[in-house]
């Protein structure tokens, strides 16, 4: 015999065992859920992937907050750093090889043009990955061999019209597994991608040897990308719904300006806002039919018991609740894709709250930026290596050595920033080149334009040594208009400045 609780399954307490797999026991306490253990391509399926991506989409180009969130990772992600900086030995090759990556290369990368440049392709690669989940690269040419990349979107990629996912009955990848766009071989690598047209119909096979897919994948087995608002979508939709829900509300409720209290509940009739129409002289079948006009202030009228009176409409809406159901919405959507709520929506105001936001949102950037090195590093070799073969660039052995400036991170304290890297660089932990490199320079770009500062600065002091009056470089560079020239300071017996100490060019 079995004592059974009130839904008839076996009572246990709350030290028992089958506690312990409470979560995996139905009860009548919450509907039944079918078991679901399928690779992650079976659970959202091509459809319900597409389905997410046009919601992503709509909500992409209508919510502000999923829009900002985007935009602001990608452009705290990208800024205007991403400069090539070669990292090899050769420096004859990396100096020519940079020259021509920036000049060259840079402007005219896509198969759009100048538009289009290399760094405008990382930030819209940002944004793809986050409203789309994905986005494919083909690693072109033009016909005299000039490398050059073309911009795929997710939406053509996929399986074509004709043809079934699973084993390849014809052609090139025959007998290789198709799965929603993707072919896969025996091992499940993928090895090419379905490029489709507008119709739906197969344009061609692209090989992953010349192209790259570019996503964030949060399952092992994942291979296609699912956007970073996918588990809150249905209640983002939901929030611009109630927006625009309340939005003709208050439209509606705020031409009413006046509640009028009379004996019969009515417009009176004598009152030049309105117009008796449908008279007899007019041929209305509606004779006697009063019309307010609702292009300008409205009034209410109501019955009044006794008495008559006039008040102000007064709108209560839209209310702290709806305005806690907004923010409450756009914070699970915001944790969904670990942005934090300050930056697009309403800072705390609180400096320790908002240098922990600050953090976070960095560490976001970080994770962009290293997902964004892979194809940015696979592009810029590539190029290079094309040039090469055309004989633009020198053949060097070390071709494929590349790195990029970062832009500057991000703080909520410039001041104190630069005071701990200052610091850091007199410790001998910090460099140079990592502190230009927040300010997106290389190394190489601030020692050229301080030579060239100097250089015009000694020019200038010369060109004005006239008429017996002499200019040292030093005066050039003095900072405030109380310091003293090195023939001021001997007369006052004060030591001039070396060569080394700082502001001094002589």
């Amino acid at each position: 015999m079995a004592i059974l609780d009130q839904y008839g399954s076996p009572f246990a307490n709350q030290y028992g065992h089958v506690i312990a797999r409470g979560a995996a026991r139905h009860t009548g306490m919450r509907p039944w859920e079918p078991v679901k253990l399928q690779d992650i391509g079976k659970l959202v399926p091509a459809i319900d992937r597409q389905t997410l991506v046009s919601a992503s989409r709509r909500l992409y180009l209508n919510q502000p907050i999923l829009s900002g969130a985007v935009e602001q990772k990608s452009m705290y992600s990208i800024g205007k750093a991403w400069a090539p900086k070669f990292t090899g030995e050769d420096k004859a090759f990396g100096d020519t090889a940079t020259a021509w990556l920036t000049e060259m290369f840079y402007p005219l990368c896509d198969l759009r043009g100048p538009v289009f440049d290399f760094k405008t392709e990382l930030y819209l690669l940002s944004d793809a990955i986050d409203r789309d989940g994905e986005a494919f690269i083909v690693l072109t040419e033009t016909k005299e061999g000039f490398p050059r990349i073309q911009h795929i979107p997710c939406h053509r990629v996929g399986s074509p019209n004709k043809i079934q996912d699973g084993p390849i009955k014809e052609g090139l990848y025959r007998n290789a597994r198709l799965t929603d766009g993707i072919v896969y071989n025996r091992v499940g690598t993928p090895v090419a991608f379905a490029y489709l047209d507008e119709d739906l119909n197969l344009i061609q096979w692209v090989s992953f040897r010349d192209a790259i897919h570019v996503y964030d994948p949060s399952w092992q087995e994942q291979g296609r990308g699912l956007p970073a608002f996918t588990p809150s979508l249905n209640m983002l939709r939901d929030a611009m719904q109630s927006h625009d829900l309340e939005t003709m509300a208050q439209a509606m409720l705020s031409g009413r300006v006046f509640i009028e209290w009379n004996e019969t509940g009515a417009p009176d009739t004598g009152d030049p806002a309105f117009a008796l129409t449908g008279s007899s002289e007019n041929g209305s079948q509606n004779p006697g039919v009063q019309v307010e006009n609702i292009n300008g202030p409205m009034n209410t009228y109501y019955r009044a018991n006794s008495g008559s009176k006039l008040e102000t409409f007064h709108n209560p809406r839209p209310g702290e609740a709806w305005e806690n159901f907004q923010d409450r919405i756009i914070r699970g959507a915001l944790a969904g894709v670990n942005w934090p709520y300050a930056m697009v929506w309403k800072a705390s105001g609180q400096g320790t709250a908002e240098r922990h936001e600050i953090a976070k949102a960095q560490r976001a950037i970080e994770d962009r930026q290293s997902l964004l090195m892979r194809p940015a590093l696979a592009i810029v070799s590539w190029a290079v290596a094309k040039a090469q073969k055309l004989g633009v660039l020198p053949q060097s052995p070390e071709w494929y050595k590349w790195t990029f400036s970062m832009p500057r991170k991000l703080t909520i304290d410039d001041g104190r920033m630069s005071k701990e890297q200052i610091e850091g660089w007199r410790a001998g932990y910090v460099n140079h080149e990592d502190i230009l490199g927040d300010y997106g320079k290389t190394l190489e770009e601030h020692y050229d334009a301080r030579a060239r500062e100097i250089y015009l600065r000694k020019k200038a002091a010369e060109k004005w040594s006239i008429d017996g009056v002499e200019i040292e470089g030093r005066e050039m560079s003095m900072l405030t208009p109380n310091e003293q020239s090195t023939e001021q300071m001997e007369a006052s017996g004060k030591k001039p400045p070396t060569q080394n100490d700082d502001n001094s060019d002589n």
